[in-house]
């Protein structure tokens, strides 16, 4: 009897470390995997991206701030916005680790039918179960990114999830941390300063007594009257405590670096640059930055160049906002970014989803777009747009910008940014490679018939595996056309790969046979 009942408990064990996590505090349900083949994207190619550089990785969250953060060591690899659980569901503080991965999960609500995969699915398209059926996971309200919302999972964007997802495995450790005062340094000024974010969780820790031991302990002196006024604003929003100005843009901290010339604020102009991912013409001799061909005067001070905040904002489409009795200029801005660079700020934000302004992108990927004044239309290549006309400029959503220009879109309410990536696959630099597909930024695939046979082998088929040089390699089918890793041709042909993911460049390296 004792050995049935050690044996049956040994099975009970297994099974729980096995299965999912049978109760999500989501909803109390059941989350299960979609029955489809294993994604051709969880390979070696994702385990040498994990492993590229020593050191054991870590998701960090910090629920006050909403930020998590994939670290290795003191570096942070990636960092991404997310909507945690609401005061009286709050999301779970401590230490965990990635229990399971599930690709396309199924939801189950308690009494209710299963919501399979599909955008209905609360789950979105990924679920990383930490503890106790708390887990990370996509979504299908994007709105809800940024708040407090939820039932005490963490949410995320579904293309921030589904990066995530490839760049962590099972183990990985995470940690869950309720810091509201956070102490950081402007990389700038190199001079200290505080962020204090509300209490959320009414937890207690933003009092008054603890504020004034750490700005003394930090050296950040301010007067007592704005020490006073930012004491009054805690808990009623992101307070941050400065020996000099702030700048902020769409509530993300930018530099201290401000100062006041003539009732003028100006900011350190490299700070703005960096941010916003400019490219910069620096005229010395005209005192003159040029931003996108727009002219902006600056002024330098201790070797550092400064310009007009004001001119920040009317570059940004934007105004700016002073609280000077906080010290704090704010800037609320859209904005384009494509292939990790200013693109525009062009963009209109309508039903809480951004239009993007078409020439200027249109002109970034080099393609022609025309207006035809007899008939009133826009033409794009010689195609009819459905665009809309706003300010005699034509927008288009999101959706349009993929299909038009086979491009990867991803849109950030919280940052204010739109992402454009557009990929591009050459062989030694000049033969291009049609229809280069990349998942999330980071795995290229490239077509195994073209690829295969510019270097001279024989492409066939085995099943849903190809074979080249006699040795088969996994596929997906996108588009009607056979796709492979690059990691994976890479050893069967021999070539070498130059993948820079942030512009969206792969480069396969070697002399095609003659």
């Amino acid at each position: 009897m004792e050995f049935k009942k050690a044996v049956g408990s040994i099975i009970v064990f297994l099974i729980f470390l096995i299965l999912p996590c049978s109760t999500l505090a989501e909803g109390g349900d059941e989350v299960k995997h979609n029955n489809a083949a294993e994604n051709i994207y969880q390979s070696e190619e994702a385990e040498s991206i994990k492993n590229k550089n020593k050191g054991i990785k870590k998701i960090e969250l910090n629920i006050p701030a909403l930020t998590l953060k994939l670290k290795q060591g003191s570096k942070t690899l990636r960092e991404y916005t997310v909507a945690v659980g609401k005061s009286f569901y709050q999301t779970p503080i401590g230490k965990y680790s990635i229990k399971n991965k599930i690709i396309h999960p199924t939801w189950y609500p308690e009494g209710r039918e299963p919501i399979p995969p599909g955008p209905q699915n609360p789950l979105g398209t990924r679920w990383l179960g930490i503890h106790n059926g708390y887990g990370i996971h996509g979504n299908s309200n994007p709105e809800s990114i940024g708040t407090f919302i939820s039932k005490g999972c963490i949410r995320l964007y579904n293309k921030d999830v589904e990066e995530l997802f490839d760049l962590v495995e099972i183990g990985t450790p995470v940690e869950i941390i309720y810091e509201t005062i956070l102490l950081k340094k402007d990389d700038f000024t190199q001079t200290n300063y505080l962020e204090i974010y509300p209490d959320v969780y009414n937890l207690g820790i933003n009092k008054k007594e603890n504020i004034i031991s750490m700005l003394e302990e930090n050296s950040i002196a301010v007067s007592e009257h704005k020490l006073n006024n930012l004491l009054n604003q805690i808990n009623k929003a992101k307070v941050i405590f400065s020996i000099t100005p702030v700048l902020q843009i769409n509530r993300c901290t930018l530099t201290n670096d401000v100062i006041v010339n003539n009732n003028i604020y100006y900011v350190n102009f490299a700070a703005v640059s960096r941010y916003l991912r400019l490219d910069v013409n620096l005229n010395k001799d005209l005192q003159e930055i040029f931003l996108r061909q727009n002219p902006i005067a600056f002024y330098s001070e201790n070797g550092k160049y400064y310009i007009a905040i004001d001119d920040v904002a009317r570059f940004l489409n934007s105004t700016a906002a002073v609280d000077k009795e906080c010290e704090l200029i704010s800037i609320n801005a859209c904005y384009v970014v494509a292939n990790n660079k200013f693109l525009t700020s062009n963009v209109i934000v309508f039903r809480g989803k951004p239009l993007v302004v078409l020439r200027e992108i249109a002109e970034f990927f080099n393609v022609d777009v025309f207006w035809d004044e007899e008939n009133r239309k826009i033409l794009l290549e010689g195609k009819e747009i459905d665009a809309r006309l706003i300010q005699q400029k034509a927008y288009i959503n999101l959706h349009e910008v993929e299909k038009l220009f086979g491009v990867e879109t991803h849109w950030n309410k919280n940052t204010g940014v739109v992402r454009l990536t557009k990929y591009h696959g050459f062989i030694n630099g000049e033969t291009s490679i049609p229809q280069l597909v990349v998942k999330g930024g980071l795995y290229p695939l490239i077509p195994v018939r073209f690829v295969g046979e510019y270097f001279g082998y024989s492409v066939e088929w085995n099943g849903k595996s190809a074979v080249v040089n006699d040795r088969e390699v996994k596929t997906v089918l996108i588009n009607g056309k056979s796709y492979a890793l690059a990691s994976e041709l890479k050893e069967i042909i021999g070539f070498d790969i130059d993948w820079k993911p942030e512009t969206g460049m792969l480069n396969i390296i070697k002399q095609s046979r003659q």
